[in-house]
């Protein structure tokens, strides 16, 4: 009888995580958002296994998450303002 089939350690973020972060980032920055969370979730592999690192990277993925849109809303306000600016400018 043959022994059961594992499977190799999964290296990589959760899925979730990585869709997350490529759908919140900024345009063409998604490879270098991803990239980052791939690079600390090996770190974390290493230090401290694979539970550790999962649960770490993916508190990191949500705070990420919260961080990009942050962005995106504050430079949707700032943009807003400066087209009311604009059209203020021209009355």
């Amino acid at each position: 009888m043959s022994a059961p089939r594992t499977s190799p350690p999964r290296t990589s973020p959760p899925r979730w995580a990585l869709a997350l972060l490529e759908r919140v980032a900024p345009p063409g920055g998604a490879e270098d958002v991803v990239g980052d969370l791939e690079e600390a979730h090996r770190a974390r592999l290493a230090r401290r296994g694979r539970a550790a690192a999962t649960l770490l990277t993916a508190l990191e993925a949500l705070d990420m998450a919260v961080a990009l849109l942050r962005g995106l809303r504050d430079r949707g306000v700032v943009a807003r303002r400066e087209a009311r600016g604009a059209h203020a400018g021209q009355a």
